[in-house]
């Protein structure tokens, strides 16, 4: 599947995380990439934008609260951690976007899930060294 079908369905599927969600109404805009980014506020009353994304939304549980539980009927899909570091790099290289809100289910194992959202950081932390 193509990085960008990948990201629309699971930029959706982060929808349910509630970063962000202070204030009335919806704060989503289309970036100029065409996926969701959020503006958050900092505490200096400037703001950046966000692409909120799941890393996978492949989960091993039925927690029957959750909209990405095992028992749903809908397209799983999952980004390797060095494939959505290169996407997220590409946005915020195009200015699209100044910052990431990256959540994931449970996919085997809380390790399992944990790691990969370990190894993402520390590729995109990485990235950014590098661009100093």
């Amino acid at each position: 599947m193509h990085v960008a079908d990948k990201l629309d369905v699971l930029a959706a599927g982060a929808r349910y995380d509630l970063a962000c969600a202070c204030g009335g109404g919806s704060h989503r805009v289309r970036g100029p990439l065409g996926r969701w980014v959020y503006p958050a506020v900092l505490p200096t009353s400037e703001s950046m934008r966000l692409l909120k994304v799941l890393l996978s939304n492949s989960c091993s549980r039925n927690c029957l609260y959750c909209p990405q539980r095992r028992g749903r009927d809908f397209q799983r899909l999952s980004f390797k951690p060095a494939e959505l570091a290169a996407t997220y790099m590409e946005m915020f290289g195009a200015g699209a976007v100044t910052g990431l809100f990256l959540s994931s289910t449970i996919t085997e194992t809380a390790e399992a899930g944990m790691e990969d959202l370990l190894k993402t950081a520390e590729l995109l932390r990485g990235a950014q060294l590098s661009l100093m």
